[in-house]
């Protein structure tokens, strides 16, 4: 059993030493196009096929787009964590880093990541789920950390954990830390949860939900794209994705701002589809798929302003400035942090048209996928 999960230790440490070199803004083609009976909902800027790209069921970036065409949005597969585990062994000199040390069934160490502790780091008993402070993590003691996936190229690699599970019994199934990417709610009442674990995750009458250190009242009707959940579970079948049956999930807040779905002809914001009217459409160039910024920016609540003398949009939330950028620019705003686009902010017939993936991260978004 050590001996096999050191090999997967081994291979998510490589998987993610090897991302730490790829540039975030990394530049990506998506495909877009969409009709309804007389009245188009996307216009197209120019057409040309999809660059190959085939729809397989695996790939969690492509979407069934209209028409029997495949969409592809780079930003809806982005890794969120890494996981590493192994006994614990304090950093020398400090209380806030550690060391996890992978063993082969001889005891000796074969992997080791350093990881460091900030005041954001959950770290919680992987049997109750009840938060356990940092110096009462023993030496020695087996720890699952879920980290960063942004790494260093040292030797051991350096991160920071986002949540740490310890108070491990022996052979104990721990519950696994996932971010909820899709919700179904079935007519049974069970609800099924895809995740960025490539995992289904059913929740049903008799699985216990509960919040992370709130008294709030949480169901499982309550879950919504893009909220991170740990959960408690039985065996994974097999499949891809895996299936599983929760007996228990703590639900923690989200990051995001609210989240987004593509589906054929619909384009939805918080579950709920939005009602696009000619010229100010969603347009295809090429492979990427384009909205109307002020259409979409204002729909979430967001004010859109534009200064003609120096061709720069300006967009608020609460009064308070999210973004700007320059028309024509190749970058974005926001404070004192300069960011690229993934493709330059179009006009046409005097629309702002924005990028799919660059909507996403203009405005905290997540992308709901297919599983």
């Amino acid at each position: 059993m050590k001996k096999r999960l050191l090999k997967k230790q081994l291979l998510v440490l490589g998987l993610v030493a090897g991302m730490a070199v790829i540039p975030a803004a990394a530049a990506a083609a998506y495909t877009v196009s969409a009709s309804v009976a007389d009245e188009p909902l996307v216009l197209p800027i120019h057409v040309e096929a999809t660059a190959g790209l085939t729809f397989d069921g695996t790939d969690k970036s492509l979407f069934h787009g209209p028409n029997g065409s495949v969409i592809q949005v780079a930003g809806a597969n982005e890794p969120k964590n890494a996981l590493f585990y192994g006994t614990v062994e304090w950093f020398e000199g400090t209380d806030n880093r550690l060391t996890l040390n992978g063993v082969n069934e001889e005891g000796k160490t074969e992997a080791k990541v350093l990881l460091t502790i900030t005041d954001e780091t959950r770290i919680l008993n992987a049997v109750t789920g009840e938060p356990v402070a940092a110096k009462d993590i023993r030496a020695g003691e087996m720890a699952y950390a879920y980290t960063s996936p942004i790494m260093t190229m040292s030797m051991p690699p350096q991160t920071w954990a986002e949540l740490i599970l310890v108070g491990i019994p022996a052979d104990y199934t721990v519950p696994s830390y996932m971010e909820v990417d899709t919700v179904t709610k079935n007519d049974d009442g069970t609800v099924i949860l895809g995740t960025n674990q490539a995992i289904n995750v059913t929740l049903n009458n008799e699985t216990k939900v509960f919040p992370f250190l709130t008294k709030n009242i949480v169901t499982k009707d309550m879950i919504q794209p893009g909220q991170k959940v740990l959960v408690w579970h039985g065996p994974v079948l097999l499949s891809y994705p895996g299936q599983t049956t929760a007996s228990k999930v703590m639900v923690f807040g989200t990051e995001y701002k609210g989240y987004v779905s593509l589906d054929g002809d619909k384009f939805s914001v918080n579950g709920e589809p939005m009602n696009f009217t000619v010229p100010v459409v969603p347009k295809v160039d090429g492979n990427t798929y384009l909205l109307p910024l002020r259409k979409v920016a204002e729909h979430l609540g967001y004010d859109v302003n534009w200064d003609a003398a120096t061709r720069t949009v300006s967009v608020s939330l609460n009064g308070a400035e999210a973004y700007h950028f320059v028309l024509g620019g190749d970058t974005w705003q926001t404070g004192d942090m300069t960011y690229y686009f993934t493709q330059p902010i179009k006009v046409v017939d005097g629309v702002s048209y924005v990028a799919i993936d660059d909507l996403l991260r203009l405005h905290d978004l997540k992308m709901e996928t297919r599983f």
